[in-house]
């Protein structure tokens, strides 16, 4: 998924940024370290959405498979019970990372108007615009 990449390139970043700003001759310079961390302020939350995305949807692979694997009963309707809020959970997910990744706070707000206005699905627009 090309939108899923991007935010791993993202991610990647953001761990650079980290490594950058403990590195001395960064610390000693002070515009440097301003334009770094703002950098990594800007990433922050959408690197800690995307994150709780991959997670959940390693926890939504781990659930199918039980569900199709597991001779265990309890856990097959333990899974069947999960799925359902592990999806909930992961929409919501994508649908912060597409506001997330929207620059302009007016561009946010007129896209969430819209959205709840017109059903618009969070993740097929943002996907269609990368």
């Amino acid at each position: 998924m090309q939108v899923l990449s991007k935010l791993e390139e993202l991610s990647q970043r953001f761990e650079e940024l980290n490594g950058e700003l403990t590195k001395p001759e960064v610390i000693s310079d002070h515009s440097k370290v301003k334009k770094l961390a703002r950098e990594q302020s800007e990433l922050t939350d959408i690197i800690k959405a995307y994150r709780a995305l991959t997670d959940t949807m390693g926890e939504i692979e781990e659930m199918e498979l039980i569900i199709q694997e597991e001779s265990d009963e309890e856990l097959v309707t333990m899974a069947r019970d999960d799925l359902p809020q592990l999806k909930t959970r992961q929409e919501e997910l994508e649908q912060q990372l597409n506001l997330l990744l929207i620059p302009d706070i007016t561009e946010r707000r007129r896209w969430f108007q819209g959205s709840c206005c017109l059903g618009t699905g969070a993740w097929s627009v943002f996907s269609s615009q990368i």
